[in-house]
């Protein structure tokens, strides 16, 4: 399947012959050659068709049929599609802010402060508060009058069938609330109730795809999780536009993968910027069998054509994502065949997927349960979304650094580890506990927004000293004594092309010497975004540079206090246990290093014998020789059912032991919600409830484990005396938890010699070796 990605084109009666002429002809030309190579089958439009609600036509309904005249007739005729293939969402710009009034809006503001406000409001279907709105849902009923849709004043769905297979397309409205672009940012909201009504019309689409004008982290605080969460589930791959920048990226959720495709403007007014960053250009997805291939184009005013836009993509402007199945809510697992997607629906499901078949269902019962995070050991990760928000873009644009773009959310809180390990300094901990409020004094200019600036890069040069204090005492060389002889060490090699990063180590050295100068004057005729984007870079490539240096450097010590003393004495006690053991195994050198070479070799290592032959005492050997090691590295997860055979202290156990190692942790006490029965969590297989409560089980431990393996790079979890669940229901529970266990994870389990549920993990090809003792 190919689809086409535009957005922003902002279209103004004085422009018209630019558009024409920069925009139309050249996109028009680009897109027959990529059609003639392989059909393009839609066209997505992610909003901001027109310029300032059409203020320079007659009638913002004038402004939407010049659109439609001019861009998307040309456009579909030129590549033989009908209008059911062009689906277009308002932008911020494609609404009449006039005709709500500001005693309305600020009405609806002071109401819309929650998820079920949202949806309350939007289930009245009032039209009281979205008259800005109207206008677009007219033009759009039009255009699509004879298109398979569901078109409210709020969100459309739109179902095309391509090949045989149904596509679902919900292209959701997140222009209804906005009313004043300079303060819109996590103010305007979506509405919950778009998703879900949107679910149930798209519920027999065998892949579905989302748009919204907007990214997810534009939305009000108390949408975004949620938000995020639903759009991850539900949807393969989600379109935005807004920021005139063009980006992509893959995101691993709880709930699920989603591509997320972002694209830059087309806007006439962008043809003579100079800022690479906001080159006009539009991308071409090629959604195909294992993989999402997304051809990165920009125009280019010295050759009058869209060129391959290398600042986003190396490799002559493309990406390659790899896929994973994805299983909506109707039951339908997805396989991608050839260049189209086609869907098999399975008749015949393997072991592993019959176990899990007889514990999960598809109807999520606990779908709206969101895990909460526990924010308590957040310092530098308190400003996360601002750290992606500045830093995201400008590693896009440098082939040099765009390989801290996976890692950045790790990096930082590589950070806030790296802050246990020094002496707190009040001052600097306050500036960096209040991040948000320091720039957005500077993004909002108020009156100190010039010793906000002053402040940041002393912030910046502080923690410079802090990294080198930290490598000092791990006896590796300091990367400069100073944070301006830091800039000049890389901007000393300079890339053999244009790359952003470089352009703001350039200038950031330049707002330095101001600084040093006492001309903090000087540094107010930069842009704004320019200077905070210079103190980001600052603050983070000292460690992002070498960032598994200090992950390295900062794991091993535990992070926080116990949520739960209960289950602080659980695992002291099993900690206890291998403790008085590791002298007994004296004798066993054979075992302990058949252990070692199993776990080194292989996923899964199972260590089955009688009662009494030392099973537990080999566990201890292995524990002191993974400490002793200089290859092994890591964080080890404990558990022992001498200790307790409940499934609530086995899970709460493994993820106390995860949050103790990590800044990112999870909130137990939503935990506590979903065991509720704190001694036991019953399966009954005809009690859909209980079935789908332990598919979140086992979401909620592999996204444990994934966040101790993004910060601290593997985890191995060792569990002891398996065979003391009698009960093979008890152990079918903890083995569909520990069904496959993600990436850079390993297991070690002990159990009795007749342990027949511990059989099946055997027979998994990743367990290359079993020991018997």
């Amino acid at each position: 399947m190919r689809i086409v990605h535009l957005s922003d084109f902002h279209i103004k009666n004085k422009g018209l012959k630019d558009l024409e002429t920069f925009v139309k002809i050249p996109l028009i030309d680009d897109l027959r050659k990529y059609h003639q190579e392989k059909p393009i089958d839609l066209i997505l439009f992610t909003g901001d068709l027109i310029d300032r609600g059409g203020n320079t036509f007659t009638s913002i309904t004038d402004a939407f049929n010049t659109f439609d005249d001019i861009v998307i007739r040309p456009m579909l005729n030129a590549l033989g599609l009908n209008s059911s293939r062009f689906i277009f969402i308002p932008g911020n710009h494609d609404i009449d802010r006039s005709a709500d009034t500001k005693v309305t809006e600020d009405g609806l503001t002071s109401i819309l402060k929650n998820v079920q406000a949202v949806s309350n409001y939007i289930d009245e279907n009032n039209i009281e508060g979205i008259k800005r709105i109207l206008p677009f849902k007219e033009f759009e009923r039009k255009f699509h009058i004879s298109s398979n849709a569901q078109i409210t004043n709020y969100h459309s769905n739109y179902i095309v069938e391509i090949e045989g297979i149904k596509i679902g397309i919900s292209a959701f409205n997140t222009a209804w609330r906005c009313y004043d672009s300079e303060t819109d940012y996590q103010k305007i909201v979506l509405g919950v109730r778009q998703i879900s009504e949107a679910r149930d019309f798209l519920s027999a689409c065998d892949f579905k795809i989302a748009l919204m004008h907007h990214q997810i982290d534009y939305l009000a605080e108390f949408e975004t999780d949620i938000v995020s969460t639903q759009i991850s589930k539900d949807y393969n791959i989600l379109f935005c536009g807004h920021v005139h920048k063009g980006s992509n990226y893959s995101k691993s959720a709880i709930a699920g993968d989603i591509i997320i495709s972002i694209a830059p403007a087309n806007a006439p007014d962008n043809i003579w910027n100079n800022d690479q960053r906001y080159n006009n250009g539009y991308s071409i997805i090629d959604y195909g069998n294992e993989h999402c291939i997304i051809h990165n184009r920009k125009y280019s005013i010295n050759h009058d054509e869209y060129i391959p836009n290398t600042d986003l993509a190396k490799e002559n402007g493309v990406f390659k994502y790899e896929l994973k199945k994805k299983q909506h809510n109707n039951g339908v697992k997805s396989e991608y065949k050839m260049d189209y997607l086609t869907v098999v629906k399975k008749e015949q499901l393997t072991q592993d997927e019959k176990l899990i078949e007889s514990l999960y269902v598809n109807e999520d019962v606990y779908e709206n349960y969101q895990i909460i995070n526990n924010e308590r050991d957040y310092k530098f990760s308190s400003s996360i979304v601002l750290f992606k928000r500045y830093l995201l873009d400008i590693f896009q644009h440098s082939p040099k650094y765009r390989e801290c773009i996976p890692h950045l959310e790790t990096i930082v809180y590589t950070m806030d580890r790296i802050m246990l390990y020094i002496q707190e300094d009040n001052e600097m901990m306050g500036i960096i506990l209040n991040l948000n409020s320091f720039i957005k004094s500077i993004e909002d200019n108020t009156s100190d927004k010039a010793s906000n600036i002053s402040v940041l890069f002393r912030l910046a040069q502080w923690w410079m000293d802090v990294i080198n204090e930290l490598l000092s005492i791990r006896g590796e060389e300091v990367q400069a004594e100073s944070l301006d002889s830091f800039l000049i060490e890389l901007i000393a090699q300079p890339s053999e092309v244009e790359d952003l990063v470089e352009e703001l180590l350039s200038s950031a050295l330049e707002s330095i010497n101001y600084l040093n100068k006492g001309s903090i004057a000087r540094l107010l005729f930069k842009r704004d975004e320019t200077l905070i984007s210079e103190f980001f870079i600052c603050i983070f490539l000292p460690v992002g540079l070498n960032f598994k240096l200090f992950q390295k450097a900062t794991i091993g010590r535990e992070i926080g206090d116990y949520e739960s003393e209960e289950i602080k004495c659980l695992i002291d006690s099993t900690k206890n246990e291998f403790i008085n053991q590791l002298e007994t195994n004296i004798g066993r050198e054979i075992e302990a290093k058949d252990l070692i070479e199993s776990y080194v070799q292989s996923k899964i290592t199972v260590i089955k014998g009688q009662k009494k032959v030392g099973k537990t005492a080999l566990i201890a050997n292995f524990l002191h020789s993974f400490e002793s090691r200089k290859d092994f590295s890591g964080t080890i997860v404990l558990f022992s059912f001498k200790q307790s055979r409940s499934l609530a202290e086995f899970l709460k156990s493994i993820v106390q032991q995860c949050n103790m190692n990590i800044i990112n942790k999870m909130d137990l006490g939503f935990l506590d919600t979903i065991l509720k029965d704190k001694e036991e969590v019953t399966i009954q297989l005809h009690n859909d409830s209980s079935k789908s409560k332990n598919k979140l089980l086992k979401k909620i431990v592999n996204e444990s484990l994934n966040r101790v393996i993004n910060e601290c790079g593997k985890v191995t979890i060792i569990i002891d005396s398996f065979e003391l669940l009698e009960k093979h229901e008890q152990e079918a529970k903890i083995i569909s938890l520990l069904v496959d266990l993600p990436e850079k994870c390993n297991l070690i389990i002990a159990t009795g010699a007749n342990n027949e549920c511990i059989d099946w993990i055997i027979e998994n090809p990743s367990v290359e070796k079993k020991l018997s003792i």
